[in-house]
C-alpha cells in the first residue's frame, strides 16, 4: 500500500513544484489585502493505475471482485538425475573406467558388462544411438560358420543376430548400429552368445583375443523400471518482497496470504518435496520459520503428480500445493511484514520405496518447481509508516511573499493517511516542515463494511499557512521528505480491502500575496 500512496502524494505536491506564476497579474482578485487565489491542480487516480508503478519483482494480480494481490514468484532449481542414471549404465557398457577399449569374448556365452546404479531395477531401455563393434579372427585352417546373438537387444520384435562365414586365417570387423534397439535385461544382465562350427560341424571356441568387441557412443532415450529412492537436490534460494522497501516503523498485516508450490514433472516416478527450511524475514519478528505438519512430518510432505504408464509417457504433469492459514502459521510469518522468504527444497523420488510401482524416465525428463508468495491487499495497518523524498523547487517564486495552501482529498479506500513533510536544502538540512503544528490527517479513511469493502467517499480538507518567514525558508528547498503513516478502520483494527477501481482525488489550491 505504501508505494502507490506515496506515488499519489508525490503527484499532489509535484503540482506545487511545477507551477509557474509568469502572469501573476491575471490572477488578481479585488480585495483589500491584495491577495490572489489560484487552483494549482488536481490529481485523480484509480488504484489500478497506481499499482502499475510497483517494481519488476512484483506481479500485480486482480481477483474477480477487484481485490488487488501482490504476487512474488521464484523458480526452485532442481538438479535432475535422469542423465546420471543413463550415464552410469553407459559407463558400464562402454567399459569406462576399466582401462579397456575392446574386451575379449572368452566363451560362447558371456554376460556383457551391464550394470545399474544401486537401487535401480531396469525393465527395459531404448537406445537413442550407439554402436556394437566386433573383431573376429579365424585361427583355424578351415572355414568357420558363426552365429552371433544378443537376445536381450531387440528391435522391431527381433533379437540382434548376425551370421557370417570366416575363411581360414581370415579376420572380420563389423559395426552394428544400435539405434532404436531395446535392451531388456534378464536378471539385470545382458548376454552375448555365439555358435561357431567348422564345415564338418565341429564346435569351436575362439581363443583369447581372437574375438573382441566394443560398445561405443551409447546414449539412451528411455528407460522403464524402478529407479530407487533418489534425492534431486535443489539450491537454497530466496524471494525478495519489495513492498516494504520504504518502511520506517509500524505494522501492516495481510489477511489470508498463501505460499504455493507449482510442480512441472515429466519424470514418470512418484515424487515428494523435501523441505529443509522455509523461513521468512519479517519487519518486526525477525526471521520466522514456516511451521506446518507438511514440513515437520516426513510422511506428510507434499507429493506431486507424475505421468504414469502406459499412456502418459512424454507428458508433463502439473500440480500445486498451498500453504495457508489452515495448515501452517503462514498468517503469522507473511502477515507480519515479509521482507525476504528463504527456502531450501529438494525432490525425493519413490518416497515409499515401493518396487512394485514401475516408472519411466526419458532423456528429456525434468523437474521444475516454482514457489510463489501471494499477498492480497486485504488486511490492517496500524501506524505503518513509510518515507519518500521528491524534488522541490520554489526558486522561481520570488514575487510571492506568503501563501496558504489548501489540500482537498476525496478517498475511496479504507485507509487513513497521516502525513508530515520536511523541506530540505541541497545538503539535506531541514528548513521547515510541511505542517507547522505536527502531522496531519491528509486523507481520511472511507468507511468500510465487515468484509473490508469501501462504502463511500471520505472528504478531507487541510489548510496550511506559510507566512513571510516560512515562505522565505522553503524558496531555497530542493527536496521534500514525506513521512506517511497508514491506519485502517478503527485505528488499525478493521480489515481493509484494496480494489482496482477505487479512486483517490487530491485537489490543490493556493492563496498568496505578493511582495
Amino acid at each position: 500500500m505504501n508505494k502507490f500512496i506515496l506515488l499519489l502524494l508525490s503527484f499532489g505536491v509535484v503540482f506545487l513544484s511545477c507551477s509557474k506564476f509568469e502572469n501573476l497579474d491575471e490572477t488578481a482578485i479585488n480585495n483589500p489585502d491584495a491577495e490572489f487565489a489560484i487552483p494549482i491542480g488536481k490529481a485523480n487516480f484509480s488504484i489500478g493505475d497506481l499499482v502499475e508503478d510497483f517494481g519488476d519483482g512484483t506481479a500485480v494480480l486482480v481477483d474477480p471482485d477487484g481485490t488487488i494481490r501482490l504476487n512474488y514468484k521464484n523458480n526452485i532449481p532442481i538438479n535432475t538425475t535422469a542423465d546420471d542414471i543413463f550415464a552410469a549404465i553407459q559407463a558400464t557398457l562402454t567399459g569406462a573406467g576399466t582401462g579397456l577399449d575392446f574386451f575379449p569374448v572368452l566363451d560362447t556365452f558371456i554376460n556383457l558388462p551391464f550394470g545399474s546404479p544401486n537401487g535401480v531395477d531396469i525393465d527395459f531401455m531404448i537406445l537413442k544411438k550407439g554402436k556394437l563393434i566386433y573383431n573376429v579372427f579365424n585361427n583355424k585352417t578351415e572355414s568357420l560358420d558363426v552365429e552371433l546373438e544378443i537376445p536381450e537387444a531387440v528391435k522391431d520384435g527381433v533379437p540382434l543376430e548376425r551370421s557370417f562365414t570366416l575363411l581360414p586365417a581370415a579376420n572380420l570387423s563389423d559395426t552394428i548400429d544400435l539405434t532404436d534397439y531395446r535392451l531388456l535385461p534378464n536378471n539385470d544382465s545382458i548376454s552375448l552368445r555365439y555358435n561357431a562350427v567348422t564345415a564338418t560341424g565341429e564346435p569351436h571356441v575362439f581363443p583369447l583375443f581372437a574375438f573382441t568387441m566394443k560398445i561405443d557412443q551409447i546414449e539412451f532415450s528411455y528407460a522403464e523400471g524402478y529407479f530407487g529412492q533418489v534425492l534431486h537436490e535443489g539450491a537454497p534460494d530466496s524471494i525478495v518482497i519489495d513492498f516494504f522497501d520504504d518502511w520506517v516503523q509500524g505494522n501492516v498485516y495481510f489477511k489470508d496470504p498463501t505460499i504455493t508450490f507449482y510442480s512441472n514433472n515429466s519424470f514418470g516416478i512418484p515424487t515428494q518435496a523435501v523441505i529443509y527450511y522455509f523461513d521468512v524475514e519479517t519487519l518486526n519478528l525477525g526471521r520466522v520459520p514456516l511451521e506446518s505438519p507438511y514440513i515437520n512430518d516426513p510422511d506428510s510432505l507434499p507429493r506431486f503428480a507424475y505421468p504414469t504408464l502406459p499412456d502418459e509417457v512424454g507428458l508433463t504433469k502439473q500440480d500445486t500445493f498451498v500453504f495457508n492459514s489452515q495448515n501452517s502459521n503462514i498468517d503469522e510469518v507473511l502477515g507480519a511484514g515479509p521482507k525476504i522468504i528463504y527456502f531450501d527444497v529438494d525432490a525425493l523420488t519413490n518416497p515409499d520405496s515401493n518396487r512394485a510401482v514401475r516408472g519411466f524416465i526419458t532423456d528429456e525428463s525434468a523437474y521444475s518447481f516454482d514457489v510463489e508468495a501471494d499477498l492480497p491487499l486485504l488486511g490492517t495497518a496500524n501506524g505503518f509508516e513509510v518515507s519518500d523524498t521528491i524534488s522541490w523547487d520554489f526558486s522561481n517564486y520570488d514575487e510571492v511573499s506568503h501563501a496558504e495552501f489548501k489540500i482537498v482529498a476525496d478517498n475511496g479506500i479504507g485507509l487513513e493517511i497521516v502525513t508530515q513533510g520536511y523541506f530540505l536544502n541541497e545538503n539535506g538540512v531541514v528548513l521547515d516542515s510541511l505542517f507547522k503544528d505536527g502531522s496531519k490527517t491528509l486523507i481520511e479513511a472511507a468507511e468500510v463494511d465487515n468484509d473490508g469493502n469501501s462504502l463511500g467517499i471520505a472528504n478531507t480538507v487541510n489548510f496550511e499557512l506559510f507566512d513571510a518567514d516560512r515562505f522565505a525558508k522553503i524558496k531555497s528547498a530542493k527536496n521534500l521528505l514525506i513521512n506517511a503513516s497508514f491506519f485502517s478502520g478503527e485505528r488499525g483494527e478493521k480489515c481493509v480491502r484494496i480494489k482496482e477501481d477505487q479512486n483517490v482525488e487530491i485537489r490543490l489550491g493556493m492563496k498568496f500575496g505578493l511582495n
